[in-house]
């Protein structure tokens, strides 16, 4: 018995481990922005293609990835909840859309903390294009800061008064 716990561990070193993460919305309350009212019908689209798992933190012993097109999923998810809360209707097929794509996720652990920045790209029906920046860090996990970069390039979309502009008019 303790002979193949030796080798489960030993084994576990030496191959490493992976860890898939994709980030969860409900982690964290929204950052403040400007509120609003959305009384309209909109489509939030994922347009990331790129669905294979990469890499983004590798810490010896286990390593953490995640693939783009997952990590805009979450992203769309606190963007439905988020408009759905000022009055909007989602739906597939609507004349407005909002298309969102995860350009990078790129993590770094320094002693003091783990810290995700991640790339949200999203473009209107009409047009408008914007990069937003979700910059966090945490000192416990890999998972707060993968979750905050999320919601914080979330926020800084709700923070675009294009963007705001264009959810909030019929």
């Amino acid at each position: 018995m303790i002979k193949n716990i030796v080798l489960i561990f030993v084994s576990a070193a030496i191959l490493g481990c992976t860890h898939v993460y994709k980030p969860r919305p409900e982690t964290f309350k929204m950052d403040e922005f400007t509120e609003f009212s959305s009384p309209i019908t909109i489509a939030v689209l994922n347009e990331q293609p790129d669905n294979v798992n990469h890499v983004h933190l590798d810490r010896g012993i286990a390593d953490f990835s995640g693939n783009k097109n997952a990590w805009t999923d979450t992203a769309i998810e606190i963007v439905k909840r988020e408009l759905v809360k000022r009055q909007a209707v989602i739906q597939n097929n609507a004349s407005k859309k909002l298309a969102l794509s995860i350009l990078s996720i790129k993590a770094s652990e320094t002693f003091w903390a783990i810290r995700y920045i991640t790339k949200l790209r999203v473009k209107t029906g009409n047009g408008y294009e914007s990069i937003f920046i979700g910059d966090n860090r945490s000192p416990a996990t890999v998972f707060r800061a993968a979750d905050g970069a999320i919601m914080r390039a979330v926020s800084a979309m709700f923070r675009d008064p294009v963007i705001i502009k264009y959810i909030s008019k019929k």
